[in-house]
């Protein structure tokens, strides 16, 4: 029996296919390439094939599409000759099934398989018009110290060597924790959030801890629930003082400082925020507040290679100004971090953006900056403006957050500001 994908056995999905086949084509190559809107739009149109024992795909059916093998096993012949079995599951089901045109070729089932295929001319539009959109010029008048930074950030990536400066006193802080009392992933979660660095390695730990498959970490007790206590808290005993910032440079030393105090303070104002905001969760609103300049410590940590370019504060926030939002946005994207993080790290200081739909994590790490500003400034920040009459501060308002009122917003957050002080202070 020949199959043909017009045949009845080539049905359009149903809604628990349609669920089905969004998960499964994050791991399909190359369908795995588009965004997340672009591949939903792909599984749309995608249909399903049910095959039997011993039906046979026509080979215009793969070469008009990307079919992939999603239940059972599809047997590939030349002639009488069994040349390949493509079993669900395995690494080779991951690829669009590809044949010889100038072979003779069938496919064949010995016992059942299900199918799905996508439309091939829809996956080249897709991915064009993504790679077109994907294009950003961003210019910047750069200095030489900003340079040498991103060129070692730039061979560091290439290299997957990227460490992050952390703080030593987090390790002893995590040994206090663990001799006096059995440390829980509240208390654990406490303490790893008081430090920037240690917090991005961990959620990259915890990304990668279940492979490819595994869905971004959203919340630092979720990255900690995926490691486990144990591991999390070997991992927080260990970085901090591997990962010290090693310089004797006092420029470098107290923008650490301040980046520290403001990164912290950011994310006890975006958590609270986010309980005024049904579609947003607390605890990811404090991740997105506690990495949204992530790239900020990441070119502190690659100025202190080079110091003699840094001999005034002006020198290091000019390059940070220039490469905060590029490099911030580089290693979140790289690391695997959930679209929202990184799309908090390229818009929330975008103060002008003429906000619209719904409020977004993005838009409460704008919020808690100009909180922060307006509150507790830091002397040398002239590059964020007042709330007054910006639109982010109009939209906010409709949900409850009046930006115009930072007094209002600091004494809710209350205790939670006070450990970030105490911290840098």
């Amino acid at each position: 029996m020949a199959f043909n994908s017009e045949s009845n056995a080539a049905s359009q999905q149903n809604t628990g296919d349609q669920d089905d086949i969004t998960q499964l084509a994050r791991n399909l190559h190359p369908v795995c390439d588009l965004n997340d809107a672009n591949r939903q739009a792909l599984c749309r149109s995608a249909s399903v094939m049910h095959l039997q024992r011993n039906d046979q795909l026509k080979l215009d059916t793969v070469l008009r599409g990307l079919v992939y093998v999603v239940e059972g096993s599809l047997t590939v012949f030349n002639g009488k000759t069994e040349v390949m079995t493509i079993n669900a599951g395995s690494k080779e089901a991951t690829q669009s099934i590809t044949v010889d045109q100038t072979a003779h070729l069938t496919l064949k089932t010995r016992a059942f398989a299900k199918l799905v295929r996508f439309g091939r001319e829809q996956m080249e539009i897709l991915l064009k018009e993504q790679e077109k959109a994907a294009t950003n010029v961003i210019e910047r008048q750069v200095t030489e110290a900003d340079n040498l930074v991103f060129d070692d950030i730039l061979r560091d990536m290439s290299n997957n060597n990227i460490t992050l400066s952390s703080f030593r006193e987090t390790t002893q802080k995590i040994m206090t924790a663990v001799k006096s009392r059995k440390i829980d992933i509240p208390d654990l979660a406490q303490i790893i959030q008081s430090d920037p660095g240690l917090t991005a390695h961990i959620v990259l730990a915890a990304s990668r801890a279940d492979g490819a498959n595994a869905d971004p970490v959203q919340t630092i007790r979720g990255a900690i629930t995926r490691l486990g206590v144990e591991a999390t808290v070997k991992m927080a005993m260990a970085l901090p003082t591997k990962h010290a910032l090693q310089s004797d440079n006092p420029v470098i030393i107290e923008q650490l400082k301040k980046y520290a105090r403001r990164a912290t303070l950011a994310a006890a104002i975006t958590q609270v925020l986010a309980r005024n905001v049904d579609n947003l969760k607390p605890d990811m609103a404090l991740l997105a507040g506690l990495t949204a300049d992530l790239g900020e410590l990441l070119i502190i940590g690659y100025a202190a290679r080079h110091t003699e370019h840094f001999t005034c504060a002006q020198q290091l926030n000019d390059t940070i100004e220039n490469l905060r939002e590029i490099v911030g946005s580089w290693l979140l994207g790289t690391w695997g971090f959930a679209p929202e993080f990184v799309e908090a790290t390229q818009k929330g200081r975008d103060w002008y953006r003429n906000k619209t739909g719904d409020i977004e994590y993005s838009d409460l790490v704008t919020a808690a900056l100009l909180t922060i500003q307006s509150e507790l400034p830091e002397s040398d920040s002239i590059s964020i403006p007042s709330a007054t009459n910006l639109l982010i501060t109009r939209s906010l308002q409709q949900v409850g957050i009046d930006l115009t009122e930072p007094q209002a917003i600091i004494h809710a957050v209350g205790h939670q500001v006070a450990p970030a002080l105490q911290k840098v202070g």
